[in-house]
């Protein structure tokens, strides 16, 4: 086996070369080994404009890698009895005025919704969600402060067609997860974001891990988006150091900023099964029926692939100028994460393959 020091080496310079090669702007990176040992890596620029070189402590958006935390706080409420998997949302819901407008209401669990089976339409993919961000974020002064409430991103699906009967299909949606945010707060009488700290956040000390719910947002690199972006946006996505759109549009479809190494941290912890109370680990990693075509499972709240290293469990996530993609390999207890801070065409997943192999086939 080859010493820690050229892991860590052959890691950088791994890092530097996909970042030379495929011009992205900068990027942070981490990985931590089965005896729990964190490294931390960057490459490129935070601030290409004003030569700011990316730091390993720089955070970002990290889109849908949020999910694992929403999913991973109804689990633990779950597991308090506050929530069921398995019986109708109907039961907390259901005295809603728009319940009865929501397609598979009455037939739509919890697990559902955390696996993406409930047949719920994806709000993203409604018109008015793109054409709405596009005209507050373009007009003349722009609005970046607009964002759609979790109820207005909600009615953007009601009274629409379900993609299928529920718990008979898997179709993306981040409404469903939305509604696991209504879900958490109904039966906390908290807000999400206060559930998150008290059982997750605070307790395993991820410090570089916080709400993306205002524009400022200490040590936050800029992100870079095409010029062509569907909403508008500028290319670089601050200005004097603020986003020049609102994040809480993502809310508990992602709605997080962090780091590499929290990300890698969370993913150890959260897969040995030492996140939370109770034996929750069969209920996130059973996975439901999908296209023979993928290649990729989902569980609730976790993707999990075959790779040739074994199972890896995982997110990926994109948001406006941001990229974060992370896997944990249980045959290893080794996590490796990556974060971009670019919103064009990237194959993140071949990115973090290169830094995979590199840690992986070294502890052989």
């Amino acid at each position: 086996m080859r010493d820690a020091f050229e892991d860590v080496e052959r890691f950088q310079k791994s890092l530097d070369i996909l970042q030379q090669q495929i011009n992205f702007p900068g990027a942070t990176a981490a990985f931590i080994l089965a005896d729990g040992q964190c490294i931390e890596f960057a490459t490129g620029y935070a601030d290409q404009e004003n030569q700011i070189a990316m730091t390993s402590d720089m955070r970002m958006l990290s889109g849908s890698v949020g999910k694992t935390f929403t999913s991973a706080v109804a689990l633990d409420s779950v597991q308090e009895g506050k929530l069921s998997l398995d019986i109708s949302i109907a039961k907390w819901f259901a005295q809603e005025d728009w319940f009865s407008r929501l397609p598979n209401g009455e037939n739509i669990s919890l697990r559902m919704l955390l696996n993406h089976s409930s047949g719920l339409p994806n709000h993203n993919h409604n018109k008015c969600f793109s054409s709405t961000l596009r005209t507050a974020f373009s007009t003349d002064p722009p609005n970046p402060d607009f964002y759609f409430s979790p109820r207005k991103l909600l009615e953007l699906v009601l009274d629409r067609e379900p993609l299928f009967p529920a718990g008979q299909g898997f179709a993306y949606s981040n409404t469903g997860y939305i509604l696991i945010g209504l879900l958490i707060e109904q039966v906390s009488n908290k807000t999400y974001y206060e559930e998150l700290q008290k059982r997750f956040l605070n307790p395993l000390s991820l410090n570089l891990t916080q709400p993306a719910n205002h524009r400022n947002i200490p040590h936050l690199s800029p992100g870079y988006l095409s010029p062509d972006n569907l909403l508008g946006l500028p290319e670089k996505n601050m200005k004097n150091g603020v986003l020049v759109f609102h994040p809480a549009n993502e809310w508990t479809d992602g709605g997080l900023v962090t780091n590499p190494k929290d990300i890698v941290r969370w993913a150890k912890l959260l897969y040995e099964g030492k996140a939370m109370r109770g034996a929750y680990l069969n209920n996130l990693l059973t996975t439901i029926p999908r296209n023979a075509s993928e290649k990729v499972d989902y569980g609730l709240g976790v993707t999990i692939s075959e790779t040739e290293f074994g199972k890896a469990y995982g997110h990926s996530g994109w948001t406006p100028g941001y990229q974060s993609i992370f896997k944990y390999f249980p045959n290893y207890k080794v996590a490796i994460a990556m974060q971009v801070n670019t919103s064009q065409d990237l194959d993140m997943a071949s990115c973090l393959q290169v830094l995979a192999k590199i840690i992986l086939t070294a502890k052989n």
